[in-house]
Formats: structure tokens, C-alpha cells, sequence
């Protein structure tokens, strides 16, 4: 052996400490690094071999102080350390890691929720050598999540409230209503019996007559918005807080789209120039669903489509899909709306708008297209709407 030899002999070695000692503390910087999360490596008998900046700062101890001192589960609650040791074996057994959530205690006796992973360490053959913990603090995620739940708690809570408020004003105003209604008829009546006919000679109490005709038309009319308004806002307010009465049937569904389309005949015999439609299926399209609230649904969407047409057709057309649902169409010539307002219709209290204005506004109350989402809905079904401008909808 030469001294040559000798000499390279330690030059290499020396190379390999030095790569050693590098790799080594890069490891170190990157575990010293991880500050919020404890890193905590043992032996085979549970005794701690690494104990990260981490580690110190999660449970208020020194790395001196435990390392080939201490084993980790006792930093966990004496009721807990059985159950982790139960985790501790199935770990080693599956050669997996076992993730729970748990506490770890602080010098200072407070505890800290984590996120606790242990893996089995595995030597150069492939054997067990001993386990890695890995503990992150959970604290700030669950006080999130149990403002979270408060919120969502209070949410419900507010909700319930105007449901009841809604329900409550509602019945309040319909007493009312009803009678300023009812009066309002009767002296209609009795005026057109009596003072409208006393006046047919004479041109000035006629024109006041008409006039005082005209209001009480007017009062009628209004009246009988208001009772639409408070009617679908009663129905809104039970479906939303889930106490309206679901009655539900089997039943082929022509029968609710003739019965709807009949109910409408009446609007539609004023539009001299709208032909109303209707293209079924011969086969029965037999749906599991509440009858009246079906009926209910076409009829919401049919006054729609009347009320933004003055010429063509409103056609309605039923099919069953290929995934064994029925799909309904109530398809119009009318105005249309631009796409973009496709969602918004079905908000409460939204209607057709075209530049934020509202262009020849129907006598509507902005609640039916949001009741029949929510009546479909309710169903395991879904409704929407595409529209052309100025072609239909």
C-alpha cells in the first residue's frame, strides 16, 4: 500500500462525509423549517430519535429534553394513549399509515387539536426500523368551521323567522283584503243597478258615473293582484320551510297539461292573434308527483308566455327521455329575453327586463316562475329557459 493510495483513500472518504454532513443539514434546515407542523421520528420500542422546531413549539419542550427519553404517546390523554397504541400496531402490521385526529398536550397541561399521521420507517431491506409522526394543528380550521356552523345556525334561524313573518303578514292582510273585495263588488253591483242606470239622460252625472265605474274597476283589479301576491308569497313561505302538504300521486302527465291548458283558455280568448297549442304523446307519460301542484306549474308558465305575446303561438309539447324523466316544453313567439337574464327569472320577485327597464310591464308579481322551481325542484326535476330576442321563448 502506497502512500498515494493512503492519501486518496481519505480524500474520498473525506468527499463523502463532506456530502454526508450536507445532505444531513439540508434535511435538518427543512425539518427545522416546518414550524407548524410536529415532526416526531422513534425506534422500534417508541423512544424518540427526532424531534423537530415544530414538535418544540407545538408541546412546549426542548429536543434535549426527549430525545431517547420520551415516547410520544405521552403527550397524548392517558384515556387516549390505548387506542393510540391499538393504531401504533395496526400501522406496523399494515406497513401503512394510520391517520386520526387527536389531542396533544402542552407543557402548560392546554391541549391542541391535530391531525395525526404515524408511518412505519423502513430501513435499507426493506424492514421496520421504527415510526414517523407527523402532527398538524387542526385549532384555527375548527374554530372556523364552529363559526361556520353558528352562522349557518343563525342563517336558519333568520330564515325560519321570515318564513313565519311572511306567513303571519300574509293571513293578516288577506282578512282585509277579502273584505275590501267583497264590498267593493257589492257596490259595483248595486251601483250599476242603480245610480248608473238613473243617469243615462243626463251627460254630466254619466261621465261621473263611468269615472266612479272605472275606480271601483280599478280597486277591483288591484284587489285581486294583491290577493295573487299574497297568495303565492303563503305558498312560497310553506314550501321554502318545508310545511306545505305534498299529496303525491301516479298519474299520466296529459291529464295535468290538459287540465292547465284549459284553465288558461280564457286569457287566451282575448289574444285574437295567439294560437294555443298542444302536442302529447298518445302513449300515458306516467309520473310519480303532487297533481295539483303540476297543474299549478303550467298554469304559471302559460300566463307567462300570454302575457309577453300579441301574435303567433304558445305551444306545448311533452316527451319521456332516454334517462326515464318527462321533459315538458311551454314554447312561445313572444317578446323573449336576452340570455344572460336565463337564471335571474327564476329569482323571486324578478321579471323580463331589457336594458334595466321594464318595457310594457304585465300585471305580475314576480313570485311564479320561482315557485314552479321550486315545486320542480322538489321533484327531482329541473326547469329552465332559453330565449331569442324579439323571436320567443
Amino acid at each position: 500500500i502506497t502512500a498515494d493510495l493512503v492519501i486518496h483513500q481519505f480524500e474520498e472518504t473525506d468527499a463523502i462525509l463532506t456530502k454526508f454532513q450536507s445532505t444531513s443539514a439540508q434535511l435538518q434546515a427543512v425539518l427545522d423549517a416546518a414550524s407548524q407542523i410536529a415532526i416526531i421520528a422513534t425506534d422500534l420500542a417508541g423512544t424518540i430519535t427526532l424531534f423537530n422546531r415544530g414538535a418544540e413549539w407545538m408541546l412546549g419542550l426542548q429536543a434535549d429534553a426527549v430525545l431517547g427519553q420520551m415516547n410520544p404517546l405521552e403527550f397524548h390523554r392517558p384515556n387516549d394513549r390505548a387506542a393510540m397504541a391499538e393504531r401504533l400496531a395496526a400501522s406496523e402490521t399494515q406497513q401503512k399509515s394510520a391517520t386520526l385526529e387527536s389531542f396533544l398536550r402542552h407543557a402548560d397541561g392546554s391541549e391542541i387539536p391535530v391531525t395525526l399521521s404515524i408511518t412505519p420507517l423502513l430501513g435499507v431491506d426493506r424492514s421496520r426500523v421504527g415510526f414517523l409522526w407527523v402532527a398538524m394543528d387542526i385549532s384555527t380550521r375548527q374554530a372556523a368551521e364552529e363559526q361556520l356552523r353558528r352562522s349557518n345556525d343563525e342563517l336558519q334561524r333568520l330564515d325560519q323567522l321570515k318564513s313565519d313573518l311572511l306567513s303571519s303578514v300574509s293571513h293578516e292582510l288577506r282578512t282585509p283584503l277579502t273584505s275590501i273585495r267583497g264590498f267593493a263588488q257589492l257596490i259595483r253591483r248595486e251601483f250599476d243597478r242603480t245610480f248608473a242606470a238613473s243617469t243615462e239622460d243626463e251627460p254630466n252625472r254619466r261621465n261621473k258615473s263611468l269615472r266612479i265605474q272605472d275606480n271601483l274597476d280599478i280597486i277591483l283589479t288591484e284587489s285581486e293582484r294583491l290577493t295573487r301576491l299574497i297568495n303565492e308569497v303563503l305558498d312560497l313561505a310553506k314550501i321554502e320551510s318545508g310545511r306545505i302538504e305534498w299529496h303525491k300521486t301516479h298519474f299520466p302527465l296529459q291529464e295535468v297539461i290538459r287540465q292547465a291548458v284549459n284553465a288558461v283558455q280564457g286569457q287566451f280568448a282575448g289574444l285574437h292573434e295567439v294560437a294555443l297549442e298542444v302536442e302529447l304523446p298518445d302513449l300515458p307519460l306516467l309520473v310519480d308527483a303532487d297533481k295539483d301542484r303540476m297543474v299549478q306549474v303550467l298554469i304559471n308558465l302559460l300566463n307567462n308566455a300570454a302575457k309577453f305575446i300579441t301574435t303567433g303561438f304558445v305551444r306545448v309539447t311533452a316527451s319521456c327521455q332516454a334517462d326515464g324523466l318527462v321533459r315538458v316544453d311551454v314554447a312561445d313567439t313572444g317578446c323573449g329575453f336576452p340570455p344572460e337574464q336565463a337564471e335571474s327569472i327564476f329569482d323571486k320577485f324578478q321579471q323580463v327586463r331589457r336594458n334595466d327597464t321594464l318595457v310594457d310591464k304585465p300585471q305580475g308579481t314576480g313570485l311564479g316562475l320561482s315557485i314552479c322551481k321550486e315545486i320542480v325542484q322538489h321533484h327531482g326535476g329541473r326547469i329552465w329557459a332559453t330565449s331569442v330576442p324579439g323571436e320567443g321563448s
